[in-house]
């Protein structure tokens, strides 16, 4: 990270990405329009640094991972890296901030179609992720781990 040298009033540092972050959390469960998340992003992180986020968030065009989470055999790894990643990413975290047996599985099922698909490296931070918030009362989903049994017992968490 580099501070500027010139004042300016925005510019990227961790501290102004967590605002933006926040902010477009809240622009999202109020459902508020794109002029408003896009003027708040712009006025945390700058405006050229800014535009370049929104139009990458823009061409990500990912699926909802309550979608996937219902219906995992849905699932299709995106062939962009970074597309592959904020999906799984997407999907452990929402599968851990509602963890149920249901999605627990689901969440699997979708890692597991991940490796398949070719996707075992990208999957491996979300595995992990979900593996961490295993409560004792769900089952390990013995089929859907295969690809990531030694990964689990490296870190640790098999």
């Amino acid at each position: 990270m580099q501070v500027p040298k010139e004042e300016v009033r925005a510019w990227a540092s961790p501290r102004s990405w967590e605002m933006a972050a926040y902010l477009m959390t809240a622009c999202n469960s109020v459902n508020a329009d794109d002029d408003v998340k896009n003027t708040l992003v712009i006025g945390c992180v700058g405006e050229g640094t800014g535009i370049e986020f929104l139009s990458w968030l823009k061409d990500l065009d990912l699926p909802d991972p309550e979608e996937l989470l219902k219906n995992p055999s849905s699932f299709k790894l995106p062939t962009r890296g970074d597309k592959a990643y904020a999906v799984l990413s997407s999907v452990a975290t929402a599968a851990t901030e509602n963890l149920t047996k249901e999605r627990w599985i689901a969440a699997w099922d979708i890692f597991a179609s991940a490796a398949k698909q070719g996707g075992k490296d990208v999957a491996a931070a979300s595995v992990k992720t979900l593996a961490q918030a295993r409560k004792n009362n769900l089952p390990l989903p013995t089929k859907q781990i295969q690809e990531f049994i030694p990964l689990l017992k490296e870190s640790g968490l098999l």
